[in-house]
């Protein structure tokens, strides 16, 4: 295969990939490949572009819906468990820059 042929199915896989995830990014899940030596079972969003050149080297695999899922419902979990923090980040900052003294335990 040389590099025109490469590049042609990359981008084939691409518009696939685009049409199915207009957000422009992908969950993937490695798969175990004796040649590349990739460890299966990692999960990880990647855009597109990434995306089609790891299925092409068939590296990883696209994630299921259920999966996907899943992996929604832990980032939503992770994003509510770490909102407290931010919030009071937030009034640390806000307290900075307004020149305030911060109320004392909070």
């Amino acid at each position: 295969m040389n590099s025109r042929q490469y590049y042609a199915i990359l981008r084939t896989k691409q518009e696939d990939l685009a049409i199915r995830h207009p957000s422009g990014f992908c969950l993937v899940i490695s798969v175990f490949n004796a040649q590349k030596q990739s460890a299966p079972g990692n999960l990880c969003e990647v855009t597109i572009a990434d995306a089609a050149r790891l299925l092409f080297e068939q590296t990883h695999r696209e994630a299921t819906e259920d999966e996907a899922a899943i992996y929604a419902e832990k980032q939503d979990a992770e994003r509510m468990r770490n909102a407290p923090d931010n919030v009071g980040r937030m009034r640390a900052q806000l307290n900075q820059l307004l020149g305030t003294p911060a109320k004392p335990g909070k």
